[in-house]
């Protein structure tokens, strides 16, 4: 699997395609070295709906060790409406 997984990154060719028309939320972690929240808000040229930046305390593993979290935010987003990035 790992090598098949560096296959797909070595051969990989972005190709620029329309924004997708829905909601986007790009989760993050406040802790994390490695990426800031100016890379995250890039991700906005992907969507022309409503766009959203969330950062938690911690790393990005974090939403694979809690349950349920990325649902809720989810959720909540729809329930109020996504702030703009």
């Amino acid at each position: 699997m790992l090598r098949a997984d560096f296959a797909t990154s070595e051969t990989y060719r972005y190709e620029p395609l329309p924004p997708l028309s829905c909601p986007l939320t790009v989760l993050g972690g406040i802790s994390d070295p490695t990426t800031t929240r100016d890379e995250l808000r890039a991700w906005a040229v992907h969507a022309s709906d409503r766009k959203t930046v969330r950062m938690f305390d911690g790393r990005p593993l974090l939403y694979s060790f809690v349950p349920g979290l990325r649902a809720a935010t989810r959720r909540r987003d729809r329930r109020r409406g996504a702030a703009r990035i």
